[in-house]
């Protein structure tokens, strides 16, 4: 089980954190990794959508996944 306690805050309506998965350590510093979806973000047009694995450890953002076109909702 993966617990992380903290506050990671996405834009205003990106529906961030709509999705959440677990993804096992991803970064190799021993401790699960995980993963939240914000599918109205607009880093590749209207509702592209992004996904962003964060540290199992703190929180802080490791990569950001954008999606690539208008209307995505990756």
């Amino acid at each position: 089980m993966i617990s992380y306690s903290g506050c990671i805050v996405g834009e205003a309506l990106d529906n961030f954190g709509i999705s959440v998965s677990g993804l096992g350590d991803l970064n190799c510093d021993g401790n699960a990794d995980f993963a939240a979806g914000a599918p109205r973000a607009n880093p590749g047009g209207d509702d592209s959508g992004r996904i962003s694995i964060f540290s199992g450890i703190d929180g802080t953002e490791l990569w950001s996944l954008p999606g690539s076109a208008a209307g995505d909702e990756f």
